[in-house]
């Protein structure tokens, strides 16, 4: 049973994301330590919840004898055949889910895959809604999870959520120094200025690009990329995209791929693993984990200096909801 004040909270939580509907969160106790990421329940066909996350094993008739087959996770998520099992494994053990399930990478038919954008994910005809099982995936910390993401994942007409946010990036401006005028000096990340973006535009020095993008800069033009963030008042200000993972309408583990979805994206142990073992440079999570984000920045190369600053930089728009309709 709820109590009165987790109730109260689950209420502020709810106004603080207003296109979410009352059935889409709700909070309960949580097993291990205060931030993990807490016990699943599910629903059924009828609209009831059960916590036995266990899926049945498949059977095939050999003639003489049944042998059980274990089934397999599909999924299709930007992480190699090794991170992905590693996690698995992880999240098999925190939550006793039969051992004989396995998972693998899919291109195609995958329980979990992954879209790149918000609208994406709501525009699919392949992602299932998720309102039902939404149950219990903020914990009594709401500080940790960037909110707005959630609402990226959001029909604006329904209210429906077609996905779960699992990173995040930003807009940045990516400047070449070997096309800087001589006299401009620039060793502030956040000193844009009307005047100086007036200068680098007329130099030809500079694009618009996502943080997740970097890499390829960096690439292309080696030694020469200094990234800064957009001048306040543009709509390139704090501007972000999400990375969403959608179950899929057809999937048979509809309930394990929730599950395992949402563990990779919002545990901290799972996520810091993440950052620390398969880096994707320029994406940032959508919790606020010190050690997550700690370990992405160790890892980022020469986005590393940036992460932490990123992190702040993000916070507040992204905790603060708006009205309008689904964006990127």
């Amino acid at each position: 049973m709820i109590s009165t004040r987790l109730s109260d909270r689950l209420i502020v939580l709810l106004t603080a994301v207003s296109l979410l509907t009352a059935t889409c969160f709700c909070l309960s106790s949580c097993s291990g330590k205060d931030d993990d990421f807490p016990k699943l329940t599910y629903p059924d066909e009828n609209g009831e919840t059960s916590s036995d996350v266990t899926p049945s094993s498949s059977a095939s008739d050999t003639g003489s004898e049944t042998v059980e087959a274990p089934e397999v996770l599909r999924v299709n998520i930007p992480y190699s055949q090794e991170t992905a099992e590693a996690l698995f494994e992880m999240y098999k053990d925190e939550y006793g889910i039969d051992e004989d399930l396995k998972i693998e990478l899919a291109s195609e038919d995958a329980d979990i895959f992954t879209v790149y954008s918000g609208s994406e994910a709501v525009g699919s005809e392949d992602a299932m809604p998720l309102d039902g099982y939404l149950a219990n995936y903020i914990t009594n910390d709401q500080d940790r999870l960037f909110l707005k993401a959630v609402y990226r994942c959001t029909d604006p007409d329904t209210g429906s959520v077609y996905g779960i946010p699992h990173s995040f990036s930003v807009t940045l401006m990516m400047i070449r120094k070997d096309l800087l005028p001589e006299d401009l000096v620039l060793d502030n990340p956040d000193a844009m200025t009307a005047d100086l973006e007036e200068s680098l535009e007329e130099a030809d020095a500079f694009k618009y690009s996502s943080s997740s993008l970097y890499p390829e800069w960096e690439e292309a033009y080696p030694g020469q990329i200094i990234y800064m963030l957009p001048l306040k008042g543009t709509s390139y200000y704090k501007d972000f995209s999400v990375t969403v993972l959608c179950v899929s309408r057809t999937s048979d583990l509809k309930d394990i791929a929730f599950g395992f979805a949402s563990y990779i994206s919002f545990d901290s142990d799972a996520v810091t693993y993440i950052c620390s073992n398969e880096p994707r440079v320029g994406n940032f999570p959508v919790i606020t984990d010190t050690s997550a984000w700690n370990a992405l920045s160790d890892n980022s190369g020469s986005l590393s200096s940036a992460t932490r600053y990123i992190n702040r930089y993000m916070h507040t728009i992204m905790n603060n909801p708006v009205s309008g309709g689904t964006q990127s």
